[in-house]
């Protein structure tokens, strides 16, 4: 566990220091409870895993329609590449 100097703490609103510290790096964001604030990064995080999980389901279906959908565009120039030269051999 990482300890963090007191002045570190004064920079955040005595609302925020007087929450919880989860692990001593994390504060949660007033207002949001999925939301925590890193002390070490000040980063933003959330911390709902259900929201995270979903939205790696989201990601994933989304880049398997993307890939999809460039594959029937390679197909379809392929037949297009492929009537070009039929046509080119009737005339």
């Amino acid at each position: 566990m990482v300890k963090k100097k007191n002045s570190e703490l004064n920079e955040l609103p005595a609302e925020v220091v007087s929450a919880s510290i989860v692990d001593g790096m994390l504060i949660p964001v007033i207002d949001n409870k999925n939301l925590s604030r890193d002390l070490h990064s000040k980063a933003i995080l959330n911390t709902n895993k259900n929201a995270y999980l979903k939205a790696v389901k989201a990601k994933k279906e989304r880049d398997a329609k993307s890939d999809e959908l460039q594959t029937l565009k390679n197909d379809v120039a392929e037949l297009k590449s492929m009537l070009k030269q039929l046509l080119g051999k009737v005339d």
